[in-house]
C-alpha cells in the first residue's frame, strides 16, 4: 500500500526506539492507573495493572537485549524480539508505513485525551477501518458497532473503568 507523503520523510523512531516508546507508554499507563483522579475500585485495577507490568518487563527486555553486550550476542540473532529489518526489505516502504503507524498510536492517544476512550474508540475504528482497510461502510459500521458494543457493554458490566474526564468536557464545564 502507497502511503505517499510518509515515505518521503525520514522514520520518526527506529524499531528500538519503539521499545522505549512502549516503555514510557505503559510506565505513563501505570501511573495513571496507581494515582487517578477518582481511585479504581480494587478489583477493577488487577487487570490493568497486569497487563501493563507484563509490558514494561517485556519492554526493559528488550532495551536490556539490545544495550548490554552479553545479552544481544546470545539473543538477538536468534530472538523473537529482535525488531531489525531484514536485508532484503526495501526501506521506504517500512518508513511510511512505520510512521503511519506511529500517527495512528499518536491520534488515539490524542483522542482519548480530547473527547474521551468511548468517542475515541468509536471514531477510530470505524476511520481506521475506511482509510487504511478500505472497507465498505456496512462493515465498517457493523465492525464499530462491535466493537463499541464489546468494549462498553461486554467489559463495562464487568468492571467499573473510572474513565477521566475529556479535556473537551472539562472546557466546555461539563
Amino acid at each position: 500500500m502507497k502511503q505517499g507523503w510518509l515515505d518521503k520523510i525520514p522514520l520518526w523512531f527506529s524499531p528500538r526506539m519503539m521499545s522505549w516508546a512502549i516503555l514510557a507508554f505503559f510506565a505513563l499507563a501505570l501511573l495513571t492507573i496507581l494515582f487517578p483522579d477518582r481511585p479504581w475500585p480494587a478489583r477493577s485495577a488487577i487487570f490493568p495493572i497486569g497487563i501493563v507490568s507484563v509490558a514494561l518487563v517485556l519492554s526493559a527486555m528488550e532495551i536490556a537485549i539490545a544495550k548490554i553486550p552479553y545479552l544481544n550476542a546470545r539473543f538477538a540473532p536468534t530472538g523473537v524480539l529482535d525488531l531489525g529489518l531484514p536485508e532484503d526489505v526495501d526501506e521506504t516502504k517500512v518508513v511510511g508505513r512505520s510512521n503511519a503507524a506511529i500517527l495512528w498510536l499518536v491520534f488515539i492517544v490524542v483522542g482519548f485525551a480530547i473527547v474521551g476512550f468511548q468517542v475515541t474508540v468509536v471514531l477510530f475504528t470505524a476511520t481506521y477501518l475506511r482509510v487504511m482497510a478500505k472497507a465498505p461502510l456496512l462493515t465498517t459500521v457493523i465492525y464499530t458497532a462491535v466493537t463499541w458494543l464489546a468494549i462498553f457493554v461486554g467489559i463495562e458490566s464487568m468492571i467499573s473503568i473510572p474513565w477521566p474526564k475529556p479535556l473537551i468536557m472539562q472546557f466546555v464545564g461539563l
